[in-house]
């Protein structure tokens, strides 16, 4: 498992911010986003109209909160409230 430190060197942002996005904070920068993203091997593909995704067991609190954000963005409403339009 990759720790907060690691994590945030990898993606080129500060532990402060990992932690804040593992904690649920409101608002998300696409920028870091996807160097977090980058950083555990994921990728973001935006597709529309797609049901909402099975249940998965994220491992870590990073991917708990990826995949929140993931399942609103597949709301009506998902863009906005993660802060992406």
């Amino acid at each position: 498992m990759m720790s907060q430190t690691e994590l945030a060197r990898r993606a080129r942002t500060t532990r402060q911010w990992v932690i804040q996005i593992e904690q649920g904070a409101p608002n998300l920068r696409a920028d870091i986003a996807a160097r977090v993203l980058e950083a555990l091997g994921l990728e973001l593909v935006a597709v529309h109209d797609l049901p909402p995704l099975p249940p998965s067991k994220p491992r870590t609190a990073i991917e708990r909160r990826i995949a929140e954000l993931l399942n609103q963005a597949n709301s009506d409403d998902g863009l906005r409230q993660i802060g992406a339009a």
